[in-house]
C-alpha cells in the first residue's frame, strides 16, 4: 500500500488528515471504496483503484458500510461513485476552497458537484471541530518540520525571542 500512501501524500482519502500519527488518534486503514462483501462488490475485493488509504475514523465511523457505487460497469474506472473518489475523481471539480490543497489553512470546502456534497456531509467536512483539528494537526506537523531543518541554536534564539515578546523573559 506504499503507492496509495504516496499517491495520497500520506494524508486520509476523505478527511485530509495526516494519517499513521498514532499519537494523535490518526491510525491509517486500508479502505475498500466500493464496499467488499457478498452483499456489495466482492469482485472489486482487491482491484487496486477500489484500495484506499483512510484515517480510522473515517473508515469506521463515518463511511462504515456506506454503499459509495451510484451505477455498476463491468470495468471498475467506468463505474460512477457518490463519494469524490481520490484516484479517479479530481478533488477540484467537486470541491473548492482551501479544503482542497495549496493552502497551510483550511477552511470548509465549497461544494461544486453532488458528489462534493455527499462527501462534506458523510464526512463532516465543514465541521467547526474537524477544520480546528486539521488546522492544528498541519501547524504541528510545519512546526516539526522546521524544528528538524533548524539549528538548536537558532531554535534556542527563536524562543527566546518569542518569551521575550510575550513578557515572559528567560
Amino acid at each position: 500500500m506504499e503507492w496509495a500512501l504516496t499517491n495520497q501524500r500520506d494524508q486520509c482519502a476523505f478527511c485530509g488528515f495526516f494519517v499513521g500519527d498514532l499519537a494523535h488518534r490518526r491510525a491509517w486503514s486500508i479502505d475498500h471504496f466500493a464496499p467488499k462483501g457478498t452483499n456489495f462488490y466482492p469482485q472489486w475485493t482487491y482491484h487496486p483503484l477500489n484500495l484506499i488509504i483512510t484515517c480510522h475514523s473515517c473508515n469506521t465511523v463515518f463511511k462504515n458500510q456506506y454503499d459509495s457505487v451510484a451505477t455498476v460497469a463491468s470495468d471498475y474506472a467506468n463505474c460512477k461513485f457518490f463519494l469524490v473518489h481520490p484516484y479517479l475523481d479530481s478533488v477540484d471539480d467537486h470541491l473548492g476552497g482551501t479544503y482542497a490543497g495549496g493552502s497551510r489553512r483550511v477552511g470548509a470546502p465549497e461544494v461544486r458537484s453532488p458528489k462534493g456534497s455527499k462527501t462534506i456531509e458523510l464526512f463532516r467536512l465543514d465541521d467547526v471541530n474537524y477544520l480546528r483539528a486539521i488546522n492544528n494537526q498541519a501547524l504541528r506537523i510545519s512546526l516539526d518540520h522546521w524544528k528538524a531543518r533548524v539549528p538548536g541554536s537558532t531554535r534556542e534564539l527563536f524562543r527566546n525571542a518569542l518569551a521575550e515578546l510575550s513578557g515572559r523573559r528567560r
